[in-house]
């Protein structure tokens, strides 16, 4: 599959050499990293009447791998990231991590066209909650989230105005504990209920300062990526 994969670059290379840059013999290799709206071009050529560009065999699976690594494996309160790694980790690219709200509904569309009207309706009511549940921005939406926010050592000294030595016990608590996970990302499973998240932390810290660390850690693990923008993708949620 790599050597086909390849070999099929390389002759659309051939085949039309002006119509790719110097930087595309950069990505040759390729990879099996999880593109969040791969199925972009095939839906639009469906919705316009034509028949697709790909077998349904193999739009089910990619959408399978795409659903599995891309939302329920990476941010599976936020929605369909751009780009995971092909396990659903964190993808270091920029912009990779961003939880675009056109591409959801983009994705969702693929996903009913498909048949696949379940794991659609799951995907559109996480974004119904990040926005109007967790952000609470419903007359405002932001282009996407942003879910690969880290929390550092650093953070929590600036934070909270404590000693390196106390961040650092805190951090490793917030991880032991799964409020945190091993990458230093937010879990995004992490409860909005304070008297849960009190229960599972159990450093011995006034009960003040744990809810302010409760509500800046649920405000990392949701940050708004660029500007309040209409764009293409989001066509789709007329669609939808």
């Amino acid at each position: 599959m790599f050597e086909q994969r390849v070999s099929k670059k390389h002759r659309l290379l051939e085949l039309a050499p002006d119509v790719f840059t110097a930087a595309y013999k950069d990505i040759l290799l390729d990879s099996d990293n999880s593109f969040g709206d791969a199925l972009l071009a095939d839906s639009y050529l469906k919705l316009i009447g034509d028949k697709g560009l790909f077998e349904g065999d193999k739009v089910a699976r990619t959408l399978d791998y795409i659903y599995r690594t891309n939302f329920k494996e990476n941010s599976p309160k936020l929605g369909v990231a751009n780009m995971t790694l092909c396990d659903g980790a964190p993808h270091d690219a920029f912009q990779a991590q961003d939880v675009w709200i056109g591409v959801q509904f983009s994705t969702a569309t693929a996903l009913k066209l498909a048949g696949k009207q379940q794991q659609a309706e799951a995907l559109i009511d996480s974004v119904y909650n990040a926005l109007y549940h967790y952000a609470k921005i419903p007359f405002a939406a932001p282009e996407g989230f942003n879910c690969s926010v880290v929390v550092s050592q650093c953070d929590l000294v600036e934070q909270f105005n404590v000693v390196e030595t106390t961040a650092e016990q805190w951090l490793q608590s917030l991880k032991a504990t799964n409020c945190v996970l091993a990458d230093g990302r937010v879990n995004p499973e992490l409860s909005s209920d304070f008297d849960e998240f009190r229960e599972r932390f159990t450093d011995s810290m006034p009960v003040e300062q744990a809810m302010k660390l409760h509500t800046w850690l649920l405000n990392t693990g949701l940050k708004y990526t660029a500007g309040r923008y209409f764009r293409p993708g989001m066509i789709f949620s007329y669609m939808y």
